[in-house]
């Protein structure tokens, strides 16, 4: 049977709608992936926090009671040092991943938007198709009704009349 317009517009929007689809699952595996570096980063500080506090506690345990040399203080500071330069790339990073994280969610949401959008507008014209198919249906029903009319009216015109005498 040959498409009418409105079927190929709905080939159309459907296709574009899977195309949609398939951007909105990309999106969503990029914000998952964000999440997952989110995590992964907060988890990295939270352990270097936690170690860089044991090592400090050791430094401070080996140095007390000690008589220490300007070089080995020095040492100590520098080591306290390195480790909060550390913690604060760290800290860096999560407010980097969280920064990526907004904007997958932003990209995320954009998508379901615009799928939600082409979802719609395809079930709507859908909708249009069916009521018009139906429409055409009942004036075909209507115009073949007529013409039986029609012709059982001219089949009765054209028949002798059978009176009784």
């Amino acid at each position: 049977m040959k498409q009418t317009p409105l079927d190929r517009l709905l080939d159309l929007r459907r296709h574009r709608e899977e195309k949609a689809l398939e951007t909105l699952t990309m999106r969503e595996n990029a914000h998952r992936t964000a999440r997952a570096r989110l995590d992964d980063a907060k988890t990295a500080v939270v352990q270097h926090a936690a170690w860089a506090k044991g090592k400090e506690q050791e430094l401070i345990a080996a140095a007390l009671g000690q008589n220490l040399t300007q070089l080995e203080i020095t040492r100590i500071q520098l080591n306290l040092e390195v480790m909060a330069i550390e913690h604060k790339d760290l800290q860096k990073a999560v407010e980097a991943a969280a920064g990526e994280l907004r904007e997958r969610r932003k990209e995320l949401d954009k998508a379901r938007q615009v799928y939600r959008d082409l979802r719609q507008e395809s079930e709507k014209l859908s909708e249009l198709i069916q009521l018009q198919k139906a429409k055409a249906l009942r004036r075909q029903l209507s115009l073949n009704e007529a013409l039986d009319e029609d012709q059982t009216g001219l089949l009765r015109r054209e028949q002798p009349s059978q009176r009784p005498l």
